[in-house]
């Protein structure tokens, strides 16, 4: 299914332990066309905090949004404890490769096609 992502903004988003906060922005990767992170806000909980959350940690994304947010199977620990990400600069690859070995992901540049 096809959606704007325009329609992702704003919503809750929810971990399997209760809301982290809501849909700020969407990360592309230009390259391979295809969706990198959804920037989360995480609001007064962390405050405003803003993270990266990779589509591998979507749940039912081609489904979706149940209810009008957004569920991923991380906890608000998780969250809490990922790498910093600094909003006035570029994601780095070394930021994305601490990101995918603290959450255990595949290196999306390395994987082979």
């Amino acid at each position: 299914m096809l959606r704007s992502i325009k329609d992702l903004l704003g919503y809750p988003i929810d971990a399997v332990d209760g809301r982290i906060g809501k849909v700020k922005d969407a990360l592309f990767d230009d390259r391979y066309w295809r969706l990198r992170y959804i920037v989360a806000d995480t609001g007064k909980w962390l405050q405003s905090k803003k993270t990266l959350i990779s589509p591998d940690h979507l749940k039912s994304p081609e489904t979706g949004w149940i209810g009008n947010a957004l569920p991923v199977d991380l906890t608000k620990r998780q969250v809490e404890e990922a790498p910093s990400l600094e909003t006035d600069a570029p994601v780095s690859k070394q930021y994305e490769e601490d990101y995918a070995k603290y959450y255990n992901l595949p290196i999306y540049w390395l994987e082979t096609k």
